[in-house]
């Protein structure tokens, strides 16, 4: 049997206050997933993920005037992003101590990079640049998320700090 492990609501309220001329000429966007904690066995502090989605809702009449091509831009280019991360400053004290272990987790994509860990502070200086090379769609609407992620290092298992989401 088949249960959800994310799900994202739509207002039908929403969706029917739409004019006309929106309802099927909407740009694509990212859609942020909500964990399902009924059936979810996934930890709910950690980021659900994210779709990227075009929704047209509308009268049949209206949908038969707008028909969507059936093929998307896929015209990719090699990109370098490099993130300068410098430090932090009052973090949020996770461990028994006051303090943290922190580390930041970048994901582009399907790609993924974390600096270095920082023992026993809330005011880590990373001083560190990531780096990360991969091609990446031309067409504005279609190019990844970036998400920065704060950790705390802790032997029975990292905890879930914070995310940042450009």
């Amino acid at each position: 049997e088949l249960h959800p492990l994310c799900y994202k609501k739509f207002s039908l309220g929403d969706l029917l206050a739409r004019p006309e001329s929106k309802q099927f000429n909407t740009p694509a966007d990212w859609v942020i997933l909500k964990i399902d904690k009924t059936f979810s066995s996934t930890p709910h502090d950690i980021f659900p993920g994210a779709v990227l989605l075009k929704l047209g809702f509308g009268r049949e009449e209206v949908a038969n005037q707008n028909v969507w091509a059936t093929r998307i831009k896929t015209t990719c280019a090699v990109f370098q992003v490099n993130i300068h991360i410098y430090q932090g400053r009052g973090l949020p004290p996770s461990d028994s101590n006051g303090l943290l272990d922190p580390y930041m987790l970048v994901r582009l994509g399907t790609h993924k990079i974390k600096t270095k860990i920082h023992k026993k502070t809330r005011d880590p200086q990373f001083m560190e640049t990531l780096s990360f090379h991969m091609k990446l769609p031309l067409d504005d609407d279609l190019k990844p998320q970036l998400f920065l992620e704060l950790w705390d290092q802790d032997l029975g298992g990292d905890d879930f700090v914070g995310l940042l989401k450009l």
